[in-house]
């Protein structure tokens, strides 16, 4: 969505009122983050609890900017785990927030925070619970690639724990990186 103002504000004064597309593209490369506008983002991650236990992730998120740089989300994810004892795949859905803390033309550097619950094939960690919840943390870039998309990278922290829903609650804790595309709506 392109709205008007931007629209005068990326195109030259004094030229033909119908918007060209190096006006479109200059408005939609203003539109990242603005309140009120939102995109799809699909990142790729992986990370480890550095004590024999690794994870692959993938994740689609919809974000709705409520703020200028703020944006919350509504993601689903699928996981798959490896353990010492049993391996386990899965997913989830959960929410999260992200804040573009610092902003220019065309990158950002963001911190976030989320939690989701997840479901999976076997146990995780192992004799625990196969429905866990997966509070989260990190940092990350943004750098706008052309008008509507951006690449993500970002670091984050990354909990698995069934909250005492079950006998025995170790829960895990590892450090992840994951890397994406993120489309401007």
């Amino acid at each position: 969505m392109i709205d008007a103002l931007a629209l005068v504000l990326a195109s030259e004064v004094g030229t033909d009122p119908v918007p060209k597309e190096k006006d479109l593209e200059a408005a939609a490369a203003l539109r990242y983050g603005a309140e009120g506008s939102s995109a799809v983002t699909v990142l790729a991650g992986v990370g480890s609890d550095f004590d024999g236990a690794d994870y692959v992730q993938g994740i689609v998120e919809y974000s709705w900017f409520v703020a200028e740089g703020l944006g919350l989300g509504l993601y689903a994810s699928g996981i798959g785990v490896w353990q010492p004892v049993e391996d386990a795949a899965g997913g989830g859905v959960g929410l999260d927030i992200r804040w573009h803390f610092l902003r220019q033309e065309t990158w950002s550097v963001y911190g976030e925070l989320g939690c989701g619950v997840q479901f999976t094939t076997s146990e995780v960690p192992a004799d625990t619970s196969d429905t866990n919840f997966t509070p989260w943390a990190g940092l990350g870039v943004r750098h706008q690639l052309d008008a509507g998309t951006s690449l993500m990278l970002g670091v984050q922290w990354f909990h698995q724990s069934n909250a005492r829903t079950d006998e025995q609650n170790p829960g895990r804790n590892s450090v992840g990186a994951y890397i994406g595309l993120s489309w401007s709506l």
